[in-house]
């Protein structure tokens, strides 16, 4: 009997105890943005992706209750801006909207990029998807894709 008291007791006081010795680490953590977001948009300032980011950040700086900036890097197919988001802080302070061939075709296409696109980054999301229409003069000896590549075989250059 009074050791099933003695336990009672001991178990009482080491809850209040564990939740003491677990506040310090509650109490050092910051809330998630603590300073100004940055978006990256790989495209020039009104460009399509650039208006999507501008409408995302707004959305998002105010879901967030931080601002978020959205910054135009163009150039080399998105590589210019890969890299610096690559180079960026690791602390979730600046993020990239970006299209598929940054990520997948630019390292392939390019000698060198500034950037590893499987092991510098993690996907967020996918904001949208935007299909490609392949378009000709209708004067052209070609209407569909399969005539295309037999007309460019018959007439390299």
């Amino acid at each position: 009997m009074k050791s099933r008291l003695l336990r009672r007791s001991a178990l009482a006081l080491a809850w209040p105890l564990l939740g003491l010795a677990m506040a310090p680490s509650f109490s050092w953590a910051q809330a998630w943005p603590a300073r100004p977001v940055k978006m990256i948009v790989p495209a020039a300032p009104g460009s399509a992706p650039d208006v999507v980011s501008r409408l995302l950040a707004d959305r998002l700086g105010a879901a967030l209750g931080q601002t978020v900036i959205v910054e135009n890097r163009p150039g080399q197919g998105g590589s210019l801006a890969m890299g610096a988001l690559a180079k960026s802080a690791v602390d979730g302070s600046v993020m990239m909207l970006t299209h598929m061939s940054a990520v997948a075709t630019n390292p392939h296409m390019y000698k060198s990029v500034p950037y590893d696109s499987l092991k510098d980054f993690e996907a967020v999301g996918l904001v949208g998807d935007l299909p490609f229409v392949l378009v000709c003069n209708p004067s052209m000896p070609f209407s569909n894709i399969e005539q295309l590549v037999k007309y460019a075989k018959e007439n390299p250059g």
